[in-house]
């Protein structure tokens, strides 16, 4: 893109660096871009400069998707950890009530505390005490 935006300078090629710049702003929408971000770059006249802040964001999205994805796999993880721990201890109709109390709970430091109340109590009725507490 940068390198047709170079050979394409000149008036005889406004109109082409116009359809380049609207294509650019369109596959950012495609890239999920937000769009306050694309109000800030669509008035830029250099399509080099342009290419180059949308490039940096497509990847910005990247990252934070695939860090998202990590933290709710890690959740996941850890809630089938204590679905198995309870399973253990309490059966299976107390783990999963378990699990639906805690759907959506993703803080470690929640997860921790669950899992000293699974390990330290007696009976279903006495976690779900402790953990309903906390």
């Amino acid at each position: 893109m940068r390198e047709l935006a170079i050979r394409f300078r000149g008036p005889d090629y406004r109109e082409l660096r116009k359809a380049l710049r609207s294509w650019l702003a369109g596959a950012a929408e495609v890239w999920q871009i937000p769009e306050a971000e694309l109000a800030r770059i669509q008035p830029w006249t250099e399509e080099g400069r342009m290419y180059e802040r949308i490039r940096e964001m497509r990847e910005q999205v990247r990252r934070d998707g695939v860090e998202e994805g990590l933290e709710r796999g890690r959740a996941e993880e850890r809630a089938a950890l204590l679905g198995r721990l309870a399973t253990r201890k309490f059966g299976t109709a107390v783990a999963e009530e378990l699990s639906r109390m805690l759907e959506g709970v993703g803080d470690p430091n929640r997860i921790a505390e669950v899992a000293d109340a699974i390990i330290d109590c007696d009976s279903g009725k006495e976690l779900f005490a402790r953990v309903g507490q906390s």
